[in-house]
């Protein structure tokens, strides 16, 4: 995991070099989580490997940037990413994800926001059997919806796609094999900022790591 650490920490310098956007947050959350929680955690199998892996070694971190045309603000073509301290995932989120009259094998109960990037949705992983070895989106009504990653994969997907708001859409369309209108948007603006976007690339990174 530390090379994917390295990789976000080298990300920094990109964006700060691209006069196309702003900076506006790139924070690195303190130190690890408690290794001995984590190491308690492996052994009980609830969560998926790859999370406790970058738990490990970083105890989560912020990035936010925005575009110098204001049209593409507009666009919402931004990038929001927080992957919150291992703590802030670890909470009871009774009344914010899930609430009591819900049944006690419903997977909300189970969810952990681990990547909070906006208000409105989170990334996450679900402790209940069955659901453990992937990422999940949740707009927080309706059901998980499955990204068919693991935690590691996330973060590649995620550098891949320059931390766009938004950019799990972009994994959405290749899962359902039918465009939406957030991929469609991404896919037209992303490469005017970034013009080593490719999305042929982020498909052909994301069938590598898909899980089957």
């Amino acid at each position: 995991m530390k090379d994917i650490l390295d990789e976000i920490i080298a990300f920094e310098d990109e964006l700060r070099l691209n006069k196309l956007i702003s900076l506006t947050a790139f924070n690195f959350f303190n130190s690890p989580a408690n290794s001995q929680q984590i190491d308690e955690l492996e052994k009980s199998g609830k969560i998926e490997k790859t999370i406790l892996d970058f738990y490990s070694v970083s105890d989560g971190f912020e990035i936010s940037w925005r575009p110098v045309n204001p049209i593409l603000k507009k666009n919402e073509i931004m990038g929001k990413v927080k992957i919150n301290p291992f703590q802030q995932v670890a909470l009871n989120w009774a009344g914010v994800v899930y609430f009591d009259d819900e049944p006690e094998n419903t997977p909300r109960r189970k969810f952990f926001p681990t990547d909070f990037f906006i208000d409105e949705a989170a990334v996450g992983f679900c402790s209940l059997e069955g659901y453990r070895n992937m990422m999940y989106l949740f707009q927080f009504e309706g059901d998980l919806i499955p990204l068919y990653v693991n935690f590691r994969s996330y973060l590649r997907c995620m550098l891949a796609a320059k931390g766009c708001l938004y950019w799990q859409y972009l994994l959405l369309e290749l899962i359902n094999g039918k465009e939406n209108e957030v991929s469609k948007r991404i896919k037209k603006f992303l490469p005017q900022l970034f013009p080593d976007f490719s999305f042929q690339s982020f498909e052909k990174l994301f069938n590598e790591v898909r899980i089957k």
